[in-house]
């Protein structure tokens, strides 16, 4: 069993841990909303990389759906975006949900 300094020194930790952890999410958010409020196309482009990369971080029930579906869209991107010399009047179709 822990003893009271035993603790406050856990306790203290905790609290530490938990308050660098809000100051980076906060210090991100800041960055990725300047980045889209006064950024460029490329800085723009940038700060939703960025926002997608870090949100593994984050625990939100409602972002992991929103993440897959951004994969699946960008998935769809690159396959429409391959060159595809072999058949070059072949029509690319969207693959089903």
């Amino acid at each position: 069993m822990l003893n009271n300094a035993d603790r406050i020194i856990t306790f203290s930790t905790l609290l530490i841990y938990q308050h660098e952890a809000y100051m980076r999410a906060y210090h991100l958010n800041q960055w990725i909303l300047h980045k889209l409020q006064k950024g460029n196309e490329m800085e723009k482009v940038q700060a939703g990389w960025v926002a997608i990369d870090e949100s593994s971080n984050f625990i939100s029930v409602d972002l992991q759906p929103k993440i897959n579906e951004i994969n699946r869209q960008l998935e769809i991107y690159r396959e429409l975006a391959k060159p595809d010399s072999a058949q070059p009047n072949r029509t690319h179709q969207l693959k089903p949900a």
